[in-house]
């Protein structure tokens, strides 16, 4: 995977490349005739041509900048997944998974489904709660964010 790092070249680079971005945008809306805008207009062809010409590289610029956002976007997924693993262990997603079904599982209508349900959550959860599905559920949904699986309690001797 690449990185790179945000050097001092690397900060004024982008800096100085947003301010171009800053500048071609007020050349275009304010058509500057001091700047040359006419010359430029006749050399592209009309002044038509010209605003065209912009509006096209304005296109290609967003449609730069979407593909970088959704770059970001999984690059950020995967330090989440990197901070949650680290937080919560390597199998919190799993898991909670495993919780979901378990929470369904103690709605069954198969009362040996129910009571193994209840014996995996208290097992896994740590929480001795009755093998109601509404407490169950009101205690998942206020600590499934930070909820990680209850560590096995030490053996003594």
């Amino acid at each position: 995977m690449e990185r790179r790092d945000l050097t001092a070249t690397a900060w004024m680079g982008s800096r100085c490349g947003a301010a171009l971005l800053v500048l071609l945008g007020l050349f275009f809306v304010f058509r500057p005739e001091w700047l040359g805008w006419s010359r430029l207009a006749q050399a592209v062809g009309g002044e038509t041509a010209l605003v065209s010409a912009g509006v096209g590289c304005a296109f290609l610029l967003v449609a730069g900048l979407a593909l970088e956002k959704d770059r970001l976007r999984v690059r950020m997924a995967e330090l989440m997944d990197g901070l949650n693993d680290l937080l919560y262990g390597k199998d919190h997603r799993r898991d909670r998974e495993a919780v979901e079904i378990l929470l369904t599982s103690l709605e069954s209508a198969d009362p040996a489904a129910r009571e193994v349900a209840h014996r995996h959550l208290v097992r896994l959860t740590g929480q001795q709660f009755a093998a109601d599905p509404a407490v169950w559920r009101s205690w998942w949904a206020a600590h499934q964010r930070t909820w990680s699986r209850a560590r096995p309690a030490e053996p003594t001797e």
